[in-house]
């Protein structure tokens, strides 16, 4: 029986002075209790090991106007020291021992005698302590001292776990702000905090390269009392500095003499933009260096900032294209809207009127989805071109959105222009266009009148309009009346336009997820694809179909909070490999933030086996939920078919055999049938081969 078996019933009461007022509950509570209760000592607490200092962690039997609270700093001597080292700390009489008998919790409990355990980390370095104290003088025996070792050490590993899911929220944090489209400003500041935690150091910056030889502070962070680095600071990048070193794209550390400004402990890691190293997430210590290779866990929080830079970049480039959309050939939204305020101010200025239509393509994000977007992009020129071709001289058709297509029409009113919309709404829908039919449109109606004379206003009501020509089942022509307006509001309509946002903000996440492993490239988009021919073999409605797509593009979002050498390990340990089962549980959080909950039920259980032996949660058979199944299938078709540094791909022959004999136990047998169904009928070319442009738009 170990030393803490042995007093595992002892009450936490015996011979413990009464408590300081109640804190909040502490997961390492319950340890300093014990400690105290065991030993039959007044005082016991951790001090844990924050940026190199003692901080108050737990206590029991401190008096009641002891002045540290939990998570403040602590100047005992004899705590700094215990926090420092791994060696066990066992002082009779602290009135012999000078340098260590000063501070707070000394002075405050009256203590004489000390025995202090290091919590041990994975790294070998202390987390912190677990000291208990008497009041007077005592020699610690060695059942006590191995008693307060294995109470230290299950502290330890408490704290640990603790920590990790600490870092993985952070994680989470600054990616659900990515995923939403946070301004590479606001992603930096968080993530100079979050890194720097991550690692338990006291200050963080995030920093972009101007040139060769310089670098300027974009986001920085410090701990409470330290002045972190100031933002748009300047940095020399020169010599064999961290700076230098990531410039090549390497995570680095460098560990200055005592001295040293501004930090003497600093590592970092590159964030990259295509091929090309922008900058690093940087975290700064002045006095416990941190932990070994802890350098490469900042590299999940380089590759969000490198995500927010990309999202930042494709925003602004769509906000400067030039007047004409190049997929139509009309005229775009920046062309529209300055020709919308020049002929609002025309019309005022000699008293006539203007209308506008707006029209949208019904359902055309399920023609996407479920033909791709070459079809769709053939539907919407059609329709581009129809439109185009019955314009009066002065009138200007434009492509303002997506599917979005306006009429400005100068000198008509809504009533002339109704009928104009509804001659448009039965030519695109009396012949087919492409492979498709029927393509109808529906459209909303309004005219400067009614709008008081405000072109934005004006918009809005042909807007309103619009939105209740789709509600009413669609392909119908709607005239602006004020109730619309009323009907549905600008917060309905924001909420499904954020939608299409945040899903392209989480697609772009995704998208980074490939790109750490070469030979992954565009994976997610091949199982998205695949997902969706194997469903719709299975008799899978439309709208569904688009909903398994959105989820299995994002499927594997959750490895964005893993290290590259772990994706790209060809032999994970089992430790590795467990490490790589938190991705699917990550991806489903992250994903909940705009997914619904079948989505995020199917991303969460991608890697279920029908025989109950996957994860994350182990579920059997038909407890799996079915697009589960599906993108299971699609994900290891596209595993075993693609083109690898570390494995050889397989033939379709090959990887349908590898299928049928894993149906029923690593796969659901109904889904290798749809498999089986969609190659028999020739339309699946390996998986690596294709090449479809896939967009997570509304």
């Amino acid at each position: 029986m170990s030393a803490m078996a042995r007093h595992t019933e002892v009450e936490d009461t015996d011979a413990v002075a009464p408590a300081a007022a109640a804190r909040p509950a502490h997961p390492l509570d319950r340890f300093a209790r014990l400690a105290a209760a065991s030993l039959r000592a007044p005082v016991a607490l951790i001090a844990l090991r924050e940026a190199g200092r003692p901080v108050l962690g737990s206590a029991v039997g401190l008096p009641p106007d002891f002045a540290v609270d939990r998570g403040e700093l602590l100047d005992d001597g004899v705590l700094v020291a215990a926090c420092a080292s791994v060696a066990p700390l066992a002082v009779a009489d602290l009135r012999a021992e000078p340098r260590l008998r000063d501070g707070a919790v000394v002075a405050g409990s009256g203590a004489v005698a000390v025995l202090a355990v290091a919590l041990p980390g994975r790294t070998g370095e202390p987390l912190g302590a677990l000291c208990v104290f008497d009041v007077r003088p005592r020699a610690w025996s060695g059942e006590e001292r191995a008693l307060v070792a294995e109470l230290a050490a299950a502290a330890g590993h408490e704290r640990e776990s603790g920590n990790e899911l600490l870092a993985q929220a952070a994680l989470r944090h600054v990616a659900t702000a990515v995923a939403h489209g946070a301004e590479p400003e606001a992603v930096c500041a968080l993530v100079a905090e979050a890194a720097a935690r991550a690692v338990e150091s006291e200050a963080g910056a995030v920093v972009r390269y101007e040139d060769e030889r310089s670098a300027r502070v974009l986001g920085t962070w410090g701990a409470e009392g330290i002045e972190p680095l100031p933002e748009g600071t300047v940095l020399a990048v020169e010599g064999e500095g961290i700076a230098a070193s990531m410039r090549r794209g390497l995570a680095a550390r460098a560990d200055s003499a005592p001295g040293h400004r501004p930090f003497r402990h600093r590592i970092g890691a590159p964030v990259m933009h295509g091929t090309q190293v922008w900058g690093f997430v940087g975290a700064l210590s002045n006095q416990a260096p941190p932990a070994a290779a802890a350098e490469h866990r900042l590299a999940p929080f380089a590759e969000l900032v490198g995500a927010a830079i990309r999202n930042a970049e494709t925003r602004t480039q769509l906000a400067t294209q030039a007047t004409t959309d190049a997929l139509t050939g009309l005229a775009n939204q920046r062309a529209f809207h300055r020709r919308l305020a020049a002929e609002a101010e025309r019309a005022r200025r000699h008293g006539r009127n203007l209308a506008l239509a707006l029209f949208d393509v019904d359902g055309f994000k399920l023609v996407n989805d479920t033909y791709g977007h070459p079809i769709g992009d053939e539907v919407l020129c059609g329709v581009a071109r129809r439109i185009a071709g019955v314009v009066r001289a002065g009138e200007l058709v434009a492509r303002i959105g997506g599917d979005e297509l306006a009429l400005l029409l100068p000198e008509t009113d809504a009533q002339e222009a109704y009928g104009i919309a509804e001659r448009v709404r039965e030519l695109i829908e009396e012949a087919p266009i492409g492979r498709l039919r029927p393509v109808t449109l529906s459209g909303g109606v309004s005219d400067l009148e009614d709008a008081g004379g405000d072109p934005e206003a004006l918009m809005r009501g042909a807007d309103d309009a619009l939105y209740w020509a789709k509600a009413q089942g669609r392909n119908v022509v709607a005239r602006y009346a004020p109730e619309l307006g009323e009907r549905f509001g600008e917060r309905e309509r924001a909420e499904h336009v954020g939608r299409g946002q945040v899903l392209l903000g989480i697609g772009a996440l995704a998208r980074a997820v490939d790109a750490k492993d070469p030979v992954s490239e565009r994976h997610s988009e091949r199982v998205a694809e695949l997902a969706v021919r194997l469903a719709r073999a299975a008799g899978w409605p439309v709208r569904r179909l688009a909903l398994l797509r959105e989820a299995a593009l994002v499927h594997d979002v959750g490895k964005i909070g893993l290290p590259e050498e772990l994706l790209t390990a060809p032999d994970p340990t089992p430790g590795q490999a467990q490490a790589l089962e938190q991705h699917a549980r990550l991806g489903a959080e992250i994903a909940a933030e705009v997914l619904s909950g079948q989505q995020v039920g199917w991303i969460r259980h991608h890697h279920e086996r029908a025989d109950g032996r996957g994860y994350p949660d182990g579920l059997l058979g038909e407890a799996i939920p079915h697009g589960a199944r599906v993108i299971a299938v699609a994900d290891a078709w596209d595993a075993m078919t693609s083109p690898s540094a570390r494995r050889t791909s397989l033939s379709p022959e090959e990887a349908l055999a590898e299928c049928r004999a894993g149906a029923g136990t690593q796969f659901a047998a109904d889904v290798v049938g749809a498999l089986e169904r969609v190659l028999l009928s020739g339309e699946l070319a390996p998986a690596w081969a294709a090449s479809s442009a896939i967009s997570l738009g509304a």
